[in-house]
């Protein structure tokens, strides 16, 4: 995780962690200058396109991890409740056993009005 510090005509990029439960180490990874003279221009713009290329692979990786346990949690979620459900509650849902017996559905009309090729049909 990182944080953007500035001071004066400098940009800063700083990383931090978290070593042991309180205590926290801060790292400075990259400083830009933030061109104010058109003579030394393009070498801030330089500087200034380091930071923010390496500001986005950061939190293209944090992203990155964020999703992963995002699946991860979801997954736990899942096993936790089949394990406090009995067998047969915890089948995998299907579209086909969502219209299975004690459901009720209702249409109103023989079919989806302009589309005549959608005709609804019950084997109920």
């Amino acid at each position: 995780m990182g944080y953007i510090d500035s001071v004066g005509d400098k940009i800063r990029l700083w990383s931090i962690e978290q070593s042991s439960p309180g205590v926290y180490v801060t790292n400075l990874v990259v400083t830009a200058t933030i061109p104010t003279e058109l003579e030394d221009a393009e070498v801030s713009l330089r500087e200034l396109a380091k930071l923010l290329w390496t500001l986005k692979c950061g939190l293209h990786l944090i992203v990155e991890k964020l999703n992963k346990l995002a699946k991860e949690h979801k997954a736990v979620e899942v096993s936790l409740c089949r394990e406090n459900l009995n067998a047969e509650e915890a089948k995998i849902t299907t579209i086909t056993s969502l219209f299975e017996k004690r459901n009720i559905l209702k249409i109103k009309g023989d079919y989806i009005p302009d589309c005549e090729e959608l005709q609804v049909h019950s084997t109920v």
